[in-house]
């Protein structure tokens, strides 16, 4: 275990919901959700790795109860089982968590399935942050369709097929359009092609365009090709503080993110990563899509 890092249980509706803390001193917490998990690599319970240093903000990182029920889950979308759906009372108790902590404000925080989370809690939690990276927002559209019909086939088995979408929320785009006032930063590797095409594009396109003075989109090559870990960590960390600077920010507070965001990229004196390769299922093609993507978001919110 990390220094500093005490392992806490967490209480939704008699289900044990596994936890680690990392104590500040200020009025953020920082949640993290982990990604798809590999039992062969990882041990159980498994936690998305808190950061040494993010100022005075609180963190907690949260296993995914579902995995450890279900031992042939790789992914499980913090959703819960049947007789015991997670989404709402876990929120309610990160929620007062952070209250009890002393925490004004939550920042929700993960990738690919735990992108999903971070999403999708952030929405139950009015005024709150998401960083999304390389997040899914579609369960039914996972890029290998068989993970998610095992993870409903075998959690929610009473449900048909057809009842998934309507008793479930596993589509992001319709909850977050209609109800949709938090700050979100979406941080996405353009050669992960897969989910840039079948979850990126059609969540943000179904995001009202007056949404966008809050939220960051951020589609970009990191020094990593494909899907996991292709955001790096110091990446992340510097988008996490720069949505603190911002706290607070009424007019285009998404300009307010991004110039901290530089402004803590200029001041970073790492060697950049070295580029490997990861992946070879992207085209040259698939670059200019984001990078034309990316040139619409940065002209819409300067007009």
């Amino acid at each position: 275990m990390e220094n500093n890092v005490e392992n806490i249980i967490l209480e939704c509706n008699g289900v044990p919901v596994q936890a680690q803390y990392r104590p500040g001193t200020g009025s953020e917490i920082v949640v993290f959700f982990h990604g798809s998990l590999d039992r062969k690599k990882r041990d159980i319970p498994f936690y998305y790795q808190t950061f040494s240093d993010l100022g005075t903000a609180h963190q907690i990182s949260i296993f995914d109860p579902a995995i450890e029920r279900y031992a042939k889950l790789t992914s499980c979308w913090y959703l819960g089982w049947e007789g015991a759906p997670l989404w709402e009372a876990l929120s309610s108790e990160i929620i007062a968590f952070g209250h009890e902590k002393g925490c004004d404000h939550r920042t929700y925080v993960g990738g690919s399935s735990g992108g999903f989370a971070a999403l999708l809690y952030s929405h139950l939690d009015k005024g709150s942050t998401a960083i999304a990276i390389n997040a899914q927002t579609n369960v039914l559209r996972h890029v290998y369709g068989r993970v998610a019909r095992n993870y409903l086939q075998t959690a929610w088995p009473k449900l048909t097929k057809d009842e998934w979408p309507l008793m479930l929320p596993l589509k992001l785009a319709p909850l977050l359009s209609e109800n949709n006032d938090n700050t979100i930063i979406y941080l996405q590797c353009n050669s992960d092609y897969l989910h840039l095409a079948n979850h990126a594009l059609p969540f943000l396109n179904a995001l009202p365009p007056e949404s966008f003075d809050r939220h960051v989109v951020n589609i970009d090559f990191d020094g990593i090709h494909g899907h996991g870990a292709s955001i790096r960590r110091p990446t992340i960390r510097h988008w996490i503080l720069a949505s603190f600077a911002a706290r607070g920010v009424i007019d285009r507070p998404f300009a307010a993110i991004v110039d901290a965001k530089r402004d803590m990229d200029m001041q970073d004196i790492t060697q950049p990563a070295q580029i490997t390769n990861r992946s070879s299922s992207f085209q040259p093609s698939d670059l200019r899509t984001a990078d034309r993507l990316a040139q619409w978001h940065i002209s819409e919110s300067q007009s």
